[in-house]
């Protein structure tokens, strides 16, 4: 069953009470959400996908792009227009320049033989990003509750920074200790859980590399 922002969104309004979305608006838990999938697929698990890109010449080799929602890509993750798995092949100083393979770099990916015209790149991607009501959230079901912690825990920066402002002009001793702050206490809990849902998991194992066929 497809799941959509809006269904996500009404749950983090009940959990916060705020179903008017007065205290936490729509573009603040928009903006949260999507720096919290963002960290889950950078650091815990992403989407494997593939993609066809055209190479173009680069140097005495040819270059591709990476996609937008590059995330990893494991050794071995490329194939070409030929039917061949490429390896990566570091240039190593004082040795001759690969004939064959690729290397990663700042422009994208360096594809050592010329001639390949495209390839197919098996990567990890990030999550779609959130856009409005309408748009599909897929990441996995079992880390949709860690997530809407995490995103309630980003959703409380700005009352922790507003509190901290007000807090400024107080007397020492009313403006109590950083520790005092409900909302950085709340935020700590929802990361926590965060912490405790998707530490029940295993990170995922980006080295291996799943070739089709």
């Amino acid at each position: 069953m497809a799941r959509y922002w809006q269904d996500l969104t009404d749950e983090i309004s009940t959990l916060l009470r705020d179903d008017s979305k007065s205290s936490f608006p729509e573009p603040l838990r928009i903006a949260a959400f999507n720096r919290a999938a963002q960290y889950f697929s950078q650091t815990h698990t992403s989407l494997y996908k593939n993609v066809t890109a055209v190479a173009t010449a680069y140097g005495n080799g040819a270059i591709v792009n990476l996609p937008s929602d590059f995330v990893e890509l494991p050794g071995g993750g490329v194939s070409t227009d030929r039917g061949r798995w490429l390896e990566p092949s570091p240039i190593i100083a004082g040795e001759r320049v690969p004939s064959r393979g690729y290397q990663i770099v700042n422009d994208g990916i360096y594809l050592f033989d010329p001639d390949i015209k495209s390839v197919t790149l098996w990567y990890y991607a990030n999550y779609n990003r959130v856009a409005n009501v309408a748009s599909l959230i897929n990441t996995p079901v079992w880390a949709e509750w860690a997530l809407m912690n995490l995103t309630m825990a980003y959703c409380l920066y700005p009352n922790m920074t507003g509190q901290a402002s007000l807090r400024q002009f107080q007397p020492r001793r009313d403006a109590g200790d950083p520790e005092d702050s409900p909302p950085r206490i709340q935020s700590r809990f929802f990361i926590n859980v965060y912490k405790e849902i998707v530490g029940g998991f295993p990170m995922q194992d980006r080295s291996i590399l799943f070739r089709p066929n």
